[in-house]
């Protein structure tokens, strides 16, 4: 397993700084969930606190996306589909402990070497003591802001389902859906007034009505994590998955053509993978 250093400059920083650094350390040591960036320590040296994570040998989702970009490929369906399974399954974790990313976008989503992708960067995430707490903050990444956000309203975990519909659209269509370089007000205009747009031709009616679904300007009817997790065309592909990882189990040859335990993290990955996916399966 080969690993990552944050290394975050403290000597300059406030106390209420140094206790947003320390919650995200906090943070990490308590998550742990197959699509979430694996934490591993974490200690002081000089003014630096140094936070050791696994690493992602796929880098970030944005210059994936960007390399798509250049390239003029589109991303499949398919593809789309099995990232927005992960990161929903990640949310659910998440918000089942109380926790709003606030700041979901694709530079905060890494892929592993097998494609899969992890959640990471919690420093601006918000511990709720119970689900029906909301956090008054304006914090995220413009782009991805909600329009409660833009009212300066109050906010709970639909503004990270808003966020995750416009990485949908930034997946699809290589930018976000409210892009504006006429600075912020112009954005946080688009963002509450602007039509919703429609993903490209080239993806099903079903990709397109669950995107839209979690771009409903009104927090209270938004899809939810777990409405999301339940649709027909997410439990496809939860069970696609399912059946993928038990047959890379049955497929296993051991002791000659296994890679070693530090590289690919064992069977126990997988297994904790399908565990973590069959939480979600609906039984028809």
């Amino acid at each position: 397993m080969s690993y990552v250093m944050k290394i975050i400059n403290i000597s300059q920083m406030t106390p209420k700084e140094k206790r947003q650094c320390l919650k995200e350390v906090e943070l990490l040591s308590k998550l742990n969930h197959p699509f979430i960036v694996k934490y591993i320590e974490s200690y002081i040296e000089g003014d630096t606190l140094r936070i050791v994570m696994k690493h992602c040998k796929g880098g970030d989702l944005y210059h994936y996306i960007q390399n798509k970009k250049k390239q003029n490929t589109p991303i499949k369906e398919t593809r789309i589909l099995i990232w927005l399974t992960q990161i929903l399954t990640a949310l659910k974790f998440l918000h089942s402990n109380h926790i709003l990313h606030r700041d979901m976008k694709s530079l905060n989503i890494l892929i592993d070497n097998d494609k899969r992708v992890r959640l990471c960067d919690f420093g601006i995430s918000k511990v709720l003591e119970n689900t029906l707490d909301y956090a008054n903050t304006l914090i995220g990444t413009p782009y991805y802001l909600s329009p409660e956000l833009c009212k300066d309203k109050k906010y709970s975990w639909p503004s990270d389902v808003w966020a995750t519909g416009c990485l949908i659209y930034e997946l699809a269509t290589f930018r976000t859906p409210f892009h504006s370089t006429k600075g912020i007000q112009q954005l946080c205009y688009n963002i509450r007034y602007a039509p919703i747009p429609d993903l490209p031709n080239i993806y099903s009616k079903e990709l397109n009505n669950i995107y839209k679904s979690m771009l409903i300007r009104e927090p209270s009817y938004r899809a939810t994590v777990q409405q999301l997790l339940v649709s027909d065309i997410v439990q496809r592909q939860l069970k696609l998955l399912i059946e993928e990882k038990i047959r890379e189990k049955q497929n296993m040859k051991r002791p000659l053509k296994e890679k070693p335990a530090a590289e690919n993290e064992g069977p126990g990955a997988n297994e904790q993978e399908v565990k973590t996916l069959l939480l979600d399966v609906v039984d028809a």
